[in-house]
């Protein structure tokens, strides 16, 4: 039995970082960084640092990611919101939750 949970902690650390990777190279591939990357204009989206910060405040990683996905929806103009599924919003949405490292 704990060769058993030992097994599935290890599983879990070796696992969190790779979840890490696979959200930040999925917030590559969408293009999150286009907008929220860098800020040379005061009306241009607000930085991925700044939105992740906002939902780190929640305790609750998954809440958090919900709620983002919400506010992400709310904003259907933008289209690369409009283009990632709601599943591959979420993995970025919770890796940002977690501080959005890149690891």
């Amino acid at each position: 039995m704990k060769i058993e949970v030992l097994a599935i902690g290890l599983a879990l650390l070796i696992a969190a970082p790779a979840q890490a990777a696979d959200a930040a190279a999925l917030a590559a591939d969408h293009g999150c960084l286009n907008c929220h990357g860098v800020r040379n204009h005061p009306h241009e989206a607000p930085l991925l640092k700044d939105l992740a910060a906002r939902l780190g405040r929640r305790s609750d990683v998954d809440a958090a990611a919900r709620h983002g996905l919400e506010e992400l929806r709310e904003k259907d103009s933008v289209h690369a919101h409009r283009m990632a599924s709601d599943e591959s919003a979420l993995a970025i949405l919770r890796w940002m939750a977690q501080g959005a490292k890149m690891r």
